[in-house]
C-alpha cells in the first residue's frame, strides 16, 4: 500500500522543481546552526582517534510507525550491554503530536520523556564534550545524538493520539558493548521547556590531549603532472589545508608507506597504490562537519591519517578542468604529529572516488573492501529524486560476524525528510540534494572481512561518491563472488512453488501497481557474499520517477546459481538471512531458517553439504516481510571446503 508519505513526495516532484526550491529555502530557513564550538568539541571526542580499530557490532532498527493511535505503544526493545547513538523520527506537522519516552534496563522511569519535537529543541540547545551537538528539530523530524548507555535493555516507547498523516518514520542506530554507566544524561522540566543536562561523570569536559605538532607549507602549481609534498614517518597527519581559486580543478591522492618510500624522482606512478584518490570538488565539496570543512577558498580534511615510512599527497589538476600546459597555484599546509603513540595499533586511512550509472533495480555500489576496518562516511552527489532508494550495508558475510544494515529513503539518510534540507551538524550536512555528506564519527560501523556500502537509484542516474574509512591493510584481497540467476517478486503463499523441480509461477506481483506482470528472469552479482533485492521489483515497474518509496513485502523470490568442482567435497554454507530461507543443494533440500526473530543480529546459521564432482546446482528460495529493517529483500551465502586454487569455480 502507498504511504502517505509516498504520496507527499510523488505529488511533490509533479508540481515541479520551482516549488521544491521553494520548500527547500523555506527549510533552509528554519533550519538550526550548530554552535561553532561543537565541531572542535567533535573533532576531540570522535575524530582525534578514529584511526584505532572498534571493537563493538554496529546495529540499526528502521521501520515505519505504528499506525494505532491511544495509548503508549513500544516502539523498539534492545537487548544489553550497548549505547544508543542516534535516534531520528518524522513528524509532518508542526505541534507536538508525538511523545518519546526512553527506559533503561527495565527502569519503570524513563530517561528522557516528551513530546519529540521538545526533546529535540532540548537536544539542539546541548553542547558539551560528552555530546557535541545533541541533536536538532528540522521542522519536519528530529534527531537526537545524546549516546544512552544501557547495560540490560533499552526501550523506545512513542504515544501519538491524533491522525499524523504519516508515519513516523524510525531509525534507530546503536552498538553492542560492554558499558560502566547505566544512564547518561538527565532531563529538567521547567516552566521554559525540557532541558536536558549531562548526569555524572559526562559533566567533566574531556582531556585536551597535548601533541608535539609540526607543519609542512607548500606553495605548487599543480597540472597534469602531479606536485608532490613527502611527509616521513612516524607520524600521524592531524590535518590538510587546501588552498586555491581553483579547488574545484584539484585532485587530491595520498599513497602511504610504499616499500622504499617514494623518494626516487625516476619511480614508475603507475606502480603506485593510492588510499586517498578524488577530486575536491566531490572529497571536500561545499561541506562542513568535524572532519570535513571548506572555509572561503580553503578546503580542510581532520581524518588522522597514520604514517608509518612515508606519505606522498599529490595535488593534480584533472584533466578535463585543464589544460596540459597550464597549472593551478595552491598553497597545500599539512599539520602532522611526529612519533605518535599508539601507532602500532593505527589503521589507515582510505578515501575514494567512485561513479556509477543506475539500472533502476539494482542499487549502486560506493565502497566494496575486503579486509579488518572500519567505515566512518560517505559524500554523495546527484542522486536525484530520493525514492531511488537509501543505504544498504553489508558486512562479513563469510564470518560469524555477519551484519546488514538498512535504511529508508534517501533524505532520510541524511537526517531529513520530506525533501528538505539545510543544517550544518558535526555529522551531517545537507545543503542540497545534490551534494549531502553523512559522517559516522560518532558510530564508526566495524568490518572484520568484508563492507559494501549500496546507494539506491532510479534508472538512468549517474550518482557520484565518496567513500571514508579505516582498514588494517593497505591492500584489499581478492574478490571471488557468486553469480545467480533471479526471479520475482511471487505472492508470498507461492514460496513452496518455488523448490526445484517444481513449475515456476508465470506472473510476479508488484503491490503497488497492484498489477501482474509475466515473469523475468535476471543475472545478479553478489557482493562479498550478499545478495541485495530490495529493489528488484523495479524490473517491472517504476524504473524511474515518479516512484513510490515504500518497498515491496510478503513476497518471495528464488535465486540459484551453478558451482564447478574438480572432485567432490565436504562443504560447509554459511548462509545469513532476515526472512524465512530455504537452501537446496543439486534438488534436495540442505536446510532452512525462519529469519530473525529480533532486531538484531542478523540471523546467521551453518548448513553441511557435499558439492558433486562436476557441476553443482545451489537454489536459494527467500521470503520478505516488514519484520525489523522496513522491509529489506536478501540474503548472504559463502562457502568453505579443502578445495585448492582452480579446483572450484563459479558460474552462472
Amino acid at each position: 500500500m502507498e504511504t502517505i508519505k509516498s504520496i507527499h513526495l510523488r505529488l511533490a516532484f509533479l508540481i515541479g522543481l520551482s516549488l521544491l526550491a521553494v520548500l527547500s529555502g523555506a527549510a533552509l530557513a528554519q533550519n538550526p546552526v550548530a554552535p561553532e564550538h561543537s565541531f572542535e568539541l567533535a573533532r576531540r571526542l570522535y575524530v582525534d582517534d578514529l584511526a584505532f580499530p572498534r571493537d563493538y557490532r554496529a546495529g540499526k532498527y528502521t521501520a515505519y510507525g505504528n499506525p494505532t493511535l491511544g495509548g503508549q505503544k513500544t516502539v523498539v526493545e534492545l537487548s544489553g550491554p550497548g549505547v544508543l547513538t542516534r535516534l531520528w523520527t518524522t513528524q509532518m506537522h508542526d505541534s507536538d503530536l508525538v511523545k518519546l519516552f526512553i527506559y533503561v534496563d527495565g527502569s519503570a522511569e524513563p530517561v528522557l520523556a516528551g513530546p519529540s519535537r521538545e526533546l529535540a529543541a532540548a537536544a539542539q540547545g546541548l553542547s558539551s564534550p560528552a555530546a557535541p551537538w545533541g541533536g536538532f528539530l528540522d521542522g519536519k523530524s528530529v534527531s537526537l545524538y545524546l549516546p544512552i548507555p544501557f547495560s540490560k535493555s533499552l526501550r523506545i516507547d512513542a504515544q501519538y493520539e491524533q491522525d499524523l498523516l504519516d508515519g513516523p518514520y524510525w531509525q534507530v542506530d546503536y552498538k553492542k558493548c560492554p558499558v560502566s554507566a547505566p544512564i547518561a544524561w538527565k532531563q529538567v522540566n521547567g516552566s521554559d521547556g525540557i532541558r536536558i543536562v549531562p548526569a555524572g561523570e559526562t559533566e567533566a569536559p574531556t582531556a585536551v590531549q597535548k601533541r608535539t605538532m609540526k607543519t609542512v607549507a607548500r606553495e605548487v602549481r599543480a597540472s597534469a603532472w602531479p606536485a608532490d609534498i613527502l611527509i616521513d614517518g612516524p607520524a600521524v597527519i592531524r590535518a590538510i589545508h587546501i588552498n586555491s581559486n581553483y579547488l574545484n580543478q584539484l585532485l587530491l591522492r595520498i599513497a602511504f608507506d610504499a616499500p622504499g618510500g617514494y623518494g626516487d624522482p625516476n619511480r614508475r606512478m603507475d606502480h603506485v597504490d593510492f588510499q586517498v584518490d578524488a577530486p575536491l570538488k566531490y572529497l571536500v565539496s561545499d561541506f562542513k562537519t568535524a572532519p570535513l570543512e571548506l572555509s572561503g577558498t580553503t578546503a580542510s580534511l581532520y581524518f588522522p591519517m597514520p604514517v608509518r615510512r612515508q606519505a606522498l599527497l599529490q595535488l593534480q589538476v584533472i584533466m578535463e578542468e585543464q589544460s596540459f600546459h597550464e597549472g593551478v597555484a595552491a598553497t597545500v599546509t599539512v599539520e602532522y604529529e611526529p612519533d605518535p603513540a599508539g601507532l602500532d595499533r593505527m589503521y589507515y586511512f582510505h578515501a575514494q572516488a567512485n561513479t556509477a550509472v543506475g539500472d533502476g533495480y539494482e542499487d549502486v555500489e560506493v565502497l566494496s573492501a575486503r579486509g579488518k576496518g572500519h567505515f566512518v562516511g560517505v559524500n554523495l552527489f546527484d542522486t536525484s529524486h530520493d525514492h531511488g532508494g537509501g543505504d544498504n550495508i553489508f558486512f562479513d558475510a563469510g564470518t560469524p560476524t555477519a551484519g546488514q544494515l538498512h535504511g529508508i529513503c534517501g533524505e532520510d539518510y541524511f537526517h531529513h525528510a520530506y525533501m528538505r534540507t539545510g543544517v550544518s551538524a558535526p555529522y551531517v550536512h545537507c545543503p542540497t540534494h545534490s551534494a549531502r555528506t553523512r559522517q559516522h564519527i560518532e558510530l564508526p560501523i566495524p568490518f572484520e572481512d568484508s563492507f559494501t556500502f549500496d546507494w539506491g537509484v532510479f534508472k538512468g542516474v549517474m550518482p557520484k561518491a565518496v567513500a571514508f574509512w579505516y582498514q588494517k591493510e593497505l591492500t584489499s584481497k581478492e574478490t571471488k563472488d557468486l553469480t545467480y540467476t533471479v526471479s520475482g517478486p511471487f505472492r508470498l503463499e507461492q514460496f513452496g512453488s518455488l523448490a526445484p523441480g517444481k513449475a515456476l509461477p508465470d506472473s510476479v506481483y508488484i503491490r503497488k501497481t497492484d498489477k501482474t506482470f509475466a515473469r523475468k528472469l535476471w543475472s545478479q552479482r553478489a557482493q562479498n557474499g550478499f545478495v541485495e533485492l530490495c529493489h528488484a521489483y523495479r524490473q517491472y515497474a517504476n524504473t524511474i520517477p515518479p516512484s513510490p518509496g515504500d518497498l515491496e513485502f510478503d513476497c518471495c523470490y528464488f535465486a540459484e546459481t551453478r558451482i564447478w568442482a574438480a572432485r567432490a567435497a565436504e562443504t560447509m554454507f554459511l548462509v545469513g538471512c532476515d526472512d524465512r530461507i530455504q537452501v537446496y543443494l543439486n534438488g534436495k533440500l540442505l536446510g532452512e531458517n525462519p529469519g530473525r526473530q529480533e532486531p538484531d543480529p542478523y540471523r546467521q546459521f551453518t548448513l553441511s553439504g557435499k558439492l558433486n564432482a562436476g557441476e553443482n546446482r545451489v537454489r536459494v528460495v527467500l521470503a520478505n516481510t516488514t519484520n525489523f529493517n522496513w522491509k529489506w529483500t536478501g540474503f548472504s551465502l559463502c562457502l568453505q571446503n579443502d578445495l585448492g586454487e582452480g579446483q572450484m569455480m563459479y558460474m552462472y
